[in-house]
């Protein structure tokens, strides 16, 4: 009842006065009772996501109980609660087949929509999400870059480059907003962020099952200089060590790449402009398109 009414008083009284042998009760109270300042849209998500849904649904943990979703009438117990491999919470019914994070379920029992359904959520565990004037800026700077090349500015000023990403626009506009919910203070070069990610998920990103074409994709984007691959001599140390570590664990050769975006304008793909021209001029197959073609073409400077 109090999340269907979003009652933020309600529910905060109702978690920390729950009684259990375990440490929730604890955990519930100390975490009700102070305030926990994020930095990123990712950071945010990542932490509401890792909630415990037992606690803030007050259900027995590890026991099938029945749906509580509003459009299905459940007699007998068909759902549960799961972690995920990230430490997401899923509620899971088995009789509706559906499946929801915390924010989800807020949706559907408040009816409300997913801004309105992360805010209660933000209120009800006294989360903030503190961003700086920098973040806000980069942010807007990627997404008005994405938008860019949709619009005829673009086709007029570099005929070239738009004539030569058409089939692949799509992926640096999906890679761009993605990496906006992971901008941070603490991870930049030059002032510009600083992202990692390996080709499994930036496929996931730009719906692509081919890894040879994502590969072709960011390879054009880096020559056309509307992508960078960071150096492992510019990335934050604490974010290098991480990354090594991941590689560690996973038995991977090299380490995740670290990437930066150029904001698109004159200045630029000034240059870029002209490689498109040399590319198109060599009637190049984007499916040829290789780190062996770029030495070939344009030598081992560029």
């Amino acid at each position: 009842d109090a999340i269907k009414s979003l009652n933020v008083d309600k529910l905060r009284g109702l978690i920390g006065s729950l009684e259990s042998n375990t440490n929730r009760r604890i955990y519930s109270l100390s975490v009700l009772q102070s305030s926990l300042m994020l930095h990123s849209q990712q950071e945010l998500y990542d932490y509401i996501n890792n909630i415990d849904l037992c606690e803030f649904l007050n259900i027995d943990e590890g026991y099938a109980f029945n749906c509580i979703l509003p459009d299905h009438e459940d007699s007998t117990p068909s759902a549960y609660i799961w972690t995920a491999d990230d430490g997401t919470q899923i509620y899971k019914c088995f009789g509706c087949n559906k499946s929801r994070t915390i924010i989800g379920l807020v949706e559907e029992l408040a009816q409300c929509r997913r801004s309105k359904a992360i805010e209660f959520i933000k209120d009800v565990y006294n989360i903030e999400l503190i961003q700086s004037d920098w973040v806000k800026e980069q942010k807007q700077i990627m997404i008005d870059s994405a938008n860019y090349l949709d619009t005829e500015e673009f086709k007029t000023q570099f005929p070239n480059i738009s004539r030569l990403i058409r089939t692949r626009k799509l992926h640096i506009q999906k890679m761009l907003i993605h990496f906006t919910q992971y901008i941070s203070d603490n991870m930049k070069y030059n002032n510009k962020p600083i992202f990692y990610s390996s080709y499994n998920k930036l496929m996931e990103v730009c719906d692509l099952k081919d890894k040879n074409r994502m590969s072709q994709s960011i390879t054009l984007f880096t020559l056309l200089n509307m992508l960078d691959k960071v150096e492992l001599n510019c990335i934050p140390i604490e974010e290098l060590n991480k990354a090594k570590s991941i590689s560690a664990k996973y038995g991977f050769k090299k380490i995740t790449n670290f990437y930066q975006f150029e904001e698109y304008g004159v200045l630029s793909l000034k240059d870029s402009e002209k490689i498109a021209q040399t590319l198109i001029d060599n009637n190049i197959s984007l499916k040829g398109l290789s780190r062996e073609y770029v030495l070939r073409t344009f030598g081992i400077e560029v």
